[in-house]
């Protein structure tokens, strides 16, 4: 159960379950909660800043959207403002109290995936955030880490989320 944001959405996932289960559907297990597995994220985490593939971001939403970017640059991509500041930059925005998120350093800008219905698909690999400001693992790393420890090599998604598949594919 995907129930990250659930504080925003409180009770839809419970909902959802009590609508398949009136329409007859039925699990072998329990279902799982997100919510329920943030040391699972964290040890992913963790070997990523082992190996240097993180690093903390302290921009804003808004930061981010009125950032410079090159013309190319796709709207809304991180353009990468706290990847390479200094540790006495990185201090200052420390002391301004803002808790930073936790951004993966990916070293690709795209990535290309093999969707079944829409064929080979290459998207946007930005250094997206793998653990939000309050300490929230993010939903793309949450999905890869969930699906990798139950085993899950092939996902079914919503068109919606097609653009977020190269992503976590990279991240897989």
């Amino acid at each position: 159960i995907e129930d990250l944001d659930d504080r925003a959405h409180e009770g839809v996932a419970r909902r959802q379950l009590d609508d398949l289960a009136a329409i007859g559907a039925t699990w072998d297990e329990e279902p799982q909660w997100q919510s329920t597995h943030r040391e699972r994220y964290d040890t992913v985490i963790g070997d990523l800043v082992d190996r240097g593939l993180v690093y903390a971001c302290f921009c804003s939403r808004k930061d981010i959207l009125n950032a410079p970017r090159a013309p190319h640059a796709p709207e809304g991509a991180y353009p990468g403002t706290c990847r390479t500041i200094t540790e006495t930059q990185r201090a200052a925005k420390q002391d301004t109290g803002r808790p930073p998120a936790l951004r993966l350093r990916a070293e690709v800008t795209e990535h290309t995936i093999t969707d079944l219905l829409h064929g080979p698909y290459t998207g946007l690999v930005d250094d997206f955030v793998l653990r939000r400001g309050d300490g929230v693992a993010a939903y793309n790393l949450a999905v890869v880490v969930d699906d990798e420890h139950s085993g899950v090599d092939q996902v079914v998604r919503g068109d919606d989320l097609l653009a977020s598949s190269p992503r976590q594919a990279f991240l897989a």
